[in-house]
């Protein structure tokens, strides 16, 4: 789809399982497993979806995947699936190579959003994965990244962003800004510190990148909020400020863990919010 200067696509970079419990915190299993059924250790089936954004002489890729530096223990623990789809096959897809890409915004760094930012080399050391892309984060989670509280001591690991600072890659951001014309950041709070969020808009057409504030269209429902959040309080008033809008102005939000829908409208329910109309990207 087109918005303004931009094309934008979906990149899928593979696919992770995750404990469905965790991913819809205190809703009831009997409800949630209608949407997204489990295998038989409770895990269900999550995309790792990338947004490339083309336009304006750049090629931006919005969040990269896990990777494939994680291990085999790694691998069997999230049932990580880069066979169905990986980022470079997807990339192959719209005739681009990893160096073709000039900038990266990570959301923030858990390893299932910024594992691919970095790569194990022969010699078991790691290297940006975009040689010629220069990488965007909020200043604050890599602080929380490189000193993490003990919840998420699981997902930020060392090796997705250290070699992207020795190599001096690694642009930090400060709050919410306009990081593009038309491409701004929007950050929020209630999952983990700092993750920032993508808005493209032309001033008719809006998309939200909604990475783990809004992970799938399930997600839509307000109380829906993962175990996973370390401020659920926090998450209902974050998604309330994006969800408003979106209903009212017909944005488009941007799934990046819905293994079957990319995007979609949010319409009004009979008990609030709800996925409208699929968009294609």
């Amino acid at each position: 789809m087109q918005i303004g200067p931009y094309k934008l696509s979906s990149i899928e970079t593979g696919y992770i399982w995750l404990d469905g419990g965790a991913m819809f915190g205190t809703v009831p299993r009997v409800l949630w497993e209608k949407s997204n059924p489990p295998d038989d250790k409770n895990r269900i089936k999550l995309a790792m979806r990338a947004l490339l954004i083309e336009g304006e002489g750049k090629k931006i890729l919005v969040d990269c995947g896990v990777g494939d530096k994680g291990g085999e223990k790694f691998r069997q623990l999230y049932n990580v699936d880069l066979k169905t789809v990986n980022l470079e096959a997807s990339l192959k897809e719209k005739n681009l190579t990893r160096a073709d890409l000039t900038d990266v915004i990570l959301t923030h760094l858990h390893f299932d959003h910024a594992g691919g930012a970095t790569s194990l080399t022969k010699d078991d050391s790691y290297k940006a994965t975009f040689p010629n892309a220069t990488y965007y984060l909020q200043k604050r989670n890599l602080i929380i990244a490189q000193k993490p509280n003990v919840r998420e001591k699981a997902s930020y690991l060392k090796e997705n962003y250290e070699a992207l600072l020795s190599e001096n890659r690694l642009h930090l951001i400060d709050g919410p800004q306009i990081l593009f014309p038309g491409i701004e950041l929007w950050v929020s709070n209630g999952h983990t510190e700092a993750q920032q969020h993508v808005k493209i808009s032309d001033g008719k057409q809006m998309l939200f990148y909604g990475g783990d504030l809004i992970p799938t269209a399930t997600h839509i429902a307000l109380p829906w909020i993962m175990g996973y959040d370390l401020h659920p309080l926090k998450m209902l008033e974050e998604k309330e400020a994006i969800l408003g809008p979106a209903l009212k102005d017909q944005w488009i939000i941007f799934y990046e863990h819905d293994p079957l829908v990319p995007a979609t409208f949010v319409i009004q329910g009979k008990h609030g919010y709800q996925r409208g109309e699929t968009v294609t990207l």
